[in-house]
């Protein structure tokens, strides 16, 4: 990471990019409203509560709220059967259509206490340490059993393998190898020599029998228990104890690994078919839209557009509507521009529906007013990350490197960070390959079949499902929902990104399927996903395509693309 400063030190600001307005956050309050439901029916009853106050309200039988908050207050929505729900008041919040789900009445969280601490043994951790892992928690500071608390930090690095990793850690502990080079751990004596027990390995929150082959440099932290028997969690299979693992990526690696079929370290559901591809999904027309079509001259159906404009252009999706009927109707580009410039016009204080706009723009290869577009956008959120890596992206499209790195430049002396997490990876790989650009150090025109995949969606609280399916027909799954993934939507909102980044690792030579399933945005408006796919990433011979998506239809398992990794 250093050398991205170094790199963008070098280069003076040789001028103000733009002029940027710095906002305050807004502390007006305005009424956010919506419908709670739950399997689709309206729940009433439901508490509506700004969180850290005594202000809140409830649904009414209808399912109905409203409140006035203000941007920045977080909502908490409760209901005594249902799972507790956190959200996030952002600049252009005024509606919330929450989709509740039941409550687990089963036993989600296991806690299992500590009374004693060893510090010349090292039995627990010199701070009470409290472990979750798939939603099986170990709180350290009460157990009635042997607990060993080890970091990441601590592991014998020299190890290759976990199950090495750990010798000499643990007071007692044999390691086991099979003929199969699988590894067991023996955490205590148990039965006879025929029925010994091993202990399980809990890998974030997946079971295995013997020790799944993570790299060790994943490994965050790592307790051992001699016993876990009569644990409803894990039943019988804990008799021999448990090695819980945390990963630094849990089950999927954002960064670099789908993993292959050899490895054992992977999720055991296949694919079965059941998404519909993208382009064979159909939503009925407007009106105006079917009045426009019957239209057979493009220039005739501008001038029909135009009139058009009174009656509808408050309407959702109006603009990009019309554009895309230039676009695909009539082949014209050049009313397709017109159209979204209007639509630019219209949305001018609404940064979610300008980046539809310029996503639109990218799409087509239009750079330079996706560009113009940007900078409305920094100038509406000039404190969220997304606005800058956009910025710094669609200089690149262009390549005018030195403004791109002026604008790196800027963000840090403006006191931005890029982090090792989220948003952080994604711009500190960019920054890389921005800096090789300039410094004209682009790695060989080699072919590499690693595909880098970037997913960006226009509205912060889209929520969704992404699977990949390797060539074997396994699934891997991304869950961004808030009742899965509350905190990384938070950290989205907080820091203002609204993107992540895959890649898929061309070793595994064949076809993959990438596949969406959508929940909505609780809003009445379409999210827009905008995916670009990257071949030969970071070499001058990089090859990329942007394409974007408009998702409706909730609950729908759509197929976006094939990836051929031959």
């Amino acid at each position: 990471m250093g050398n991205i400063y170094k790199m963008i030190k070098m280069i003076p600001l040789a001028f103000l990019f733009l002029s940027l307005t710095v906002h305050a956050q807004n502390t007006i309050e305005k009424e956010i409203s919506g419908i709670i439901t739950y399997e689709g029916a309206p729940l009433s009853n439901v508490n509506i509560l700004i969180k850290n106050s005594e202000k809140g309200t409830s649904t009414n039988n209808k399912g109905v709220y409203k409140i006035r908050a203000k941007e920045g207050d977080i909502l908490q929505f409760t209901h005594i059967n249902m799972k507790a729900i956190e959200v996030l008041i952002e600049d252009i919040t005024t509606i919330l259509n929450i989709s509740m789900k039941a409550a687990n009445n089963e036993l989600d969280e296991v806690i299992i206490s500590s009374k004693k601490k060893n510090k010349q043994t090292g039995l627990y951790p010199k701070k009470p340490k409290k472990i979750s892992s798939g939603g099986f928690t170990i709180d350290t500071r009460r157990t009635g059993y042997s607990v060993r608390y080890i970091s990441g930090e601590e592991l014998n690095l020299s190890g290759i393998s976990i199950g090495r990793a750990l010798q000499g850690k643990i007071a007692s502990y044999k390691l086991v190898v099979d003929e199969f080079g699988n590894e067991y751990a023996k955490l205590r004596d148990t039965g006879t020599l025929l029925t010994v027990k091993y202990a399980i390995w809990v890998v974030d929150g997946q079971v295995y029998n013997f020790a799944p082959p993570i790299p060790l440099e994943n490994i965050k932290e790592v307790a051992v228990l001699r016993s876990l028997a009569g644990v409803n969690r894990f039943g019988s299979e804990a008799i021999g104890g448990a090695i819980i693992i945390n990963t630094t990526v849990g089950n999927f690696d954002p960064v670099k690994d789908v993993y292959s079929e050899e490895n054992p370290y992977t999720n055991k559901e296949y694919y079965n078919e059941d998404a519909v591809a993208y382009n064979l999904l159909s939503s009925a027309k407007s009106d105006y839209i079917i009045e426009l079509e019957s239209i057979s001259n493009s220039n005739k159906a501008f001038k029909k557009y135009k009139e058009l404009l009174s009656e509808h252009q408050d309407k959702s999706g109006f603009y990009l509507n019309v554009a895309n009927s230039f676009k695909f109707k009539y082949n014209d580009f050049e009313n397709y521009k017109r159209v979204l410039l209007d639509s630019e016009e219209y949305s001018k204080l609404n940064p979610e529906e300008l980046k539809i706009i310029a996503y639109q723009y990218q799409q087509e290869g239009f750079y330079e007013n996706a560009l113009s577009v940007y900078k409305k956008i920094i100038k509406l959120r000039p404190k969220h990350i997304q606005s800058y890596r956009d910025l710094i992206n669609v200089y690149i499209e262009l390549k005018q490197y030195k403004k791109a790195l002026n604008t790196y430049n800027y963000f840090f002396n403006k006191g931005f960070t890029i982090e090792e997490n989220g948003i952080g990876e994604i711009m500190a790989r960019e920054a890389e390959a921005l800096t090789s650009k300039i410094s004209k150090t682009n790695l060989p025109d080699e072919k590499t079949l690693d595909t880098r995949i970037v997913f960006e969606w226009s509205s912060s609280e889209a929520e969704f499902t992404l699977e990949f399916i390797n060539p074997q027909k396994q699934v891997y799954k991304i869950e961004h929902t808030l009742s899965d993934n509350s905190s990384l939507i938070l950290d989205e909102k907080l820091k203002g990104y609204t993107s992540r980044e895959f890649v898929i690792d061309g070793d595994i030579g064949g076809e993959w399927l990438v596949n969406l399933t959508y929940y909505g945005n609780k809003k009445y408006a379409p999210t827009y996903l905008k995916t670009t796919v990257f071949n030969n990433w970071g070499r001058s011979n990089e090859i990329k395509k942007t394409t974007v998506y408009k998702m409706t239809l909730k609950d729908q398992k759509t197929q976006l693309f094939k990836i051929n990794t031959y």
